[in-house]
């Protein structure tokens, strides 16, 4: 909760520093792990939130919500390749419906879209962006997608889209 207060205050570095500190007081603890990996993303230090989930997958079992951060901090790194194996092996042991966890689908077509299979992971991110209650994510990494692409006014609206969304 310290950590929230100082978030929103605009004091980062302490909010990073509290949350670690609950790492390190409570290893078993996921919820400081999640929260300071997303702290760490936020503020564009995905290496580090790679290293904090996987600090935190070694006292806690996988869940989507763990592999989808892990997998979205590997992207953002650019793809560190001891990383992506990584979260191959994550990706390839988790077992769960695509329609109970839509953040993972589009960290894996962001993924897929690293290792280089643009093709489907495309059409599957313009798939999830598409979706009515589709997540935050998928609007923002599809608009993306299409800015790379060239095509300026489509992924307007996206973001456009994105704000309303949010």
């Amino acid at each position: 909760d310290l950590s929230h207060c100082l978030f929103r205050t605009r004091k980062f570095e302490e909010s990073e520093r509290f949350l670690r500190q609950a790492t390190i007081v409570a290893p078993k603890e996921r919820e400081s792990y999640v929260r300071l990996a997303r702290l760490q993303l936020w503020l564009g230090c995905a290496v580090e939130a790679a290293w904090t989930i996987r600090q935190c997958l070694q006292s806690v079992p996988a869940d989507p919500e763990l592999v989808t951060l892990f997998v979205t901090a590997t992207v953002e790194s650019g793809g560190v390749d001891h990383l992506v194996q990584e979260a191959k092996d994550l990706l390839a042991d988790l077992h769960c419906d695509a329609e109970a966890s839509p953040r993972l689908e589009v960290a894996k077509a962001r993924f897929l879209m690293l290792a280089g299979d643009h093709g489907l992971a495309r059409d599957d991110l313009a798939a999830l962006a598409a979706k009515d209650r589709g997540p935050f994510e998928a609007v923002i990494a599809f608009a993306q997608v299409l800015l790379e692409e060239g095509k300026i006014a489509y992924s307007r609206h996206h973001l456009h889209r994105s704000l309303q969304v949010s």
